[in-house]
């Protein structure tokens, strides 16, 4: 954010983050938990549209999927990888319980009022 200000208004960049640290924490103050949940949830929309915009831009700058496939090493294309199945359960099972002690996960489970609250949170 800071960096959008410095570009956008031209304030020195410590201002910038100054202002970029009040603004974040006054809206959270003001908000609360419902406010960061919101922000996460359209964050997540931009993300993922742009996830979309930006894949298919890939593939068309490279020529297209057979172009893409005609010239990557036939290792590279394989469902799961070169090393097959167990890099992937080997990722599952390092990286997935992660989600399980994740802070914010939690503190939005305990602070909802009712079940479906917590399920959509």
């Amino acid at each position: 954010m800071a960096t959008l200000f410095v570009t956008v208004f031209g304030i020195p960049y410590n201002w910038a983050i100054m202002l970029s640290f009040a603004l974040i924490l006054g809206f959270t103050i003001l908000g609360g938990l419902v406010a960061t949940i919101v922000t996460d949830a359209l964050q997540s929309v931009i993300v993922i549209a742009g996830i979309f915009v930006l894949f298919f831009a890939a593939i068309t700058y490279a020529g297209g999927a057979d172009a893409i496939i005609a010239n990557s090493p036939p290792d590279h294309v394989k469902l799961f990888g070169a090393d097959g199945i167990g890099e992937v359960l080997t990722f599952a099972l390092t990286v997935g319980p992660f989600y399980l002690v994740w802070q914010s996960t939690w503190q939005r489970i305990f602070a909802s009022r009712t079940e479906s609250i917590a399920i959509r949170a």
